[in-house]
């Protein structure tokens, strides 16, 4: 019997959720623009997101500051454009509203299909319809690299022995500054039953940011504790013997700029829909407005692993 579990996401301390931290920031990152959501205030918008070289689509949650003191916006009606600085290629992003939560909060997040090229600088602007209150970013995109070699440790599940399992190993290269390393996983637990096994089906997550090795100026070894993450994520009575399969094993790697602060390292860039508002003195890289837009080249990796079985059961 085959069951299915809602995602559990497994977020440690020492990998905090990048989006959600986009708008906390040390006093030395970026602009000195702080702002406190009781004070009377000029800033025009809060930005938060980051442009991924890499991705098909980007999106960067803006909200005016005003509304963003509120709970929800009541509207953005902003334009919001994208400058690149070397060619002058200038691009209008949509706007698309989310809903955060059960309170269904609305929020806006603009997007866009144009391509980010790595290595390229684009100033990040929002304005008024009317053409007034603007607020800008200016965005260093990092370096593209390669894909990531999978050195060691695929992932064993015909050992049958309870102790720790070998890491897997991945190597990086080309990466001035790793700003995030995310493991997904999509597997099945055989949970005993009187009448059998119980295979229940779920998708967890796993951050490996702490442990990793600079091995030159710009490379990487990084080490995934694979048989730490999934019992981790699923309960403490679950063992690693009892993952019955793994259908997909994905590391993600992000290069990150080197602006980026460091107090936001740690899950990957996405979508900032569950970004929080800036608190009371946050700093800022957004001029005449809040928040942080960062730059970003993310690569996948597929894991190979040795099954128990052909297939799933």
């Amino acid at each position: 019997m085959l069951s299915s579990l809602p995602p559990v996401m497994n977020r440690s301390r020492l990998a905090p959720l990048l989006a959600a931290l986009l708008v906390v920031l040390p006093a030395s990152a970026g602009c000195d623009a702080s702002f406190d959501a009781f004070e009377e205030t000029n800033l025009a918008y809060s930005v938060s997101g980051v442009l991924d070289a890499a991705a098909d689509t980007q999106f960067v949650r803006v909200e005016p500051v005003r509304d963003s003191t509120l709970t929800g916006s009541s509207g953005s009606e902003a334009r919001v454009t994208t400058e690149h600085l070397d060619t002058g290629e200038t691009t209008v992003w949509q706007d698309t509203v989310s809903h955060l939560g059960s309170n269904d909060v609305p929020v806006h997040n603009f997007w866009t299909t144009a391509n980010v090229e790595p290595e390229g600088t684009y100033r990040f602007r929002v304005e008024r319809a009317s053409g007034t209150g603007a607020s800008t970013a200016e965005v260093a995109v990092p370096a593209a690299f390669p894909k990531p070699e999978v050195a060691g440790g695929r992932p064993n599940l015909r050992d049958t022995s309870t102790g720790p399992r070998p890491p897997t190993l991945l190597e990086v290269k080309g990466v001035e500054r790793l700003g995030a390393v995310r493991a997904d996983y999509d597997y099945l637990l055989c949970i005993p039953t009187p009448a059998g096994c119980n295979y229940v089906r779920r998708q967890e997550r796993g951050y490996s940011l702490a442990d990793t090795t600079r091995t030159g100026a710009a490379s990487w070894v990084i080490e995934v504790h694979w048989d730490q993450h999934i019992p981790d994520a699923a309960g403490s009575s679950v063992e690693v013997t009892d993952i019955e399969f793994i259908s997909s094993f994905r590391v993600t790697v992000a290069a990150v700029s080197e602006d980026w602060p460091a107090y936001a390292e740690g899950d990957l860039p996405g979508n900032p829909t569950d970004a929080p508002l800036p608190p009371p003195g946050a700093v800022s890289n957004v001029e005449n407005g809040t928040g942080f837009l960062g730059g970003a080249f993310t690569q996948t990796v597929s894991v190979p692993v040795v099954q128990k079985r052909s297939g799933p059961p």
